[in-house]
């Protein structure tokens, strides 16, 4: 329960976010220079940067690879499935295909062949919609709770005055009989 309520917090999201920027501002580098080089240099022969942004992006794609299976463990099937009604289900599946395709394309190609891959890390954009959608969708829970609340309180607030309406008509009652009973000793 705790590793299914990290995964889905805001700040996994967020720090999901932030790497998929920087994978994808890695590959943009890359595929930029690529197209400037009139011949694309075996990866021996990459600039140290771009060597280190190769190996900066295997380690963002490993980490992501690694949420797959923790979201799975953490999340279950259902996570995965859209016939069990999760919100994005689909949206799931499509991101782990992205994601593994990703980091298998990554490890294997070099050189020219590794723009494929570099096209293929820039389709993690897309899980900006998954993760604003997330978003949106704890935004809804959190309204729904909160209208759920609001909506208990008021049933609460409705007995609470129909009690404080039966007790004023008990004290106003009271006092009458109080009133009452002081005039029958003086009298």
């Amino acid at each position: 329960m705790w590793t299914a309520e990290k995964l889905e917090s805001r700040t996994v999201h967020w720090f999901i976010l932030s790497l998929i920027t920087i994978d994808s501002l890695l590959v943009i580098a890359d595929l930029a220079y690529t197209l400037l080089q009139t011949q694309c240099p075996p990866s021996e022969e990459l600039p140290l940067p771009l060597e280190i942004s190769e190996y900066a992006s295997i380690l963002i794609s490993s980490i992501f690879v690694i949420e797959v299976p923790l979201s799975l463990w953490a999340l279950g099937w259902e996570f995965y499935d859209p016939i069990y009604g999760v919100p994005h289900a689909p949206l799931h599946d499509v991101d782990a295909i992205v994601i593994v395709g990703t980091f298998i394309l990554e490890v294997v190609l070099r050189g020219r062949d590794r723009e494929l891959a570099g096209l293929f890390i820039l389709l993690r954009f897309w899980r900006i919609v998954k993760l604003v959608g997330g978003v949106a969708v704890g935004v809804g829970e959190f309204d729904e709770e909160s209208a759920k609340r609001l909506a208990k309180a008021r049933i609460r607030i409705k007995f609470q005055d129909k009690e404080i309406d039966k007790l004023t008509v008990e004290n106003i009652d009271l006092r009458r009989r109080i009133a009452l009973a002081e005039h029958d000793l003086e009298g």
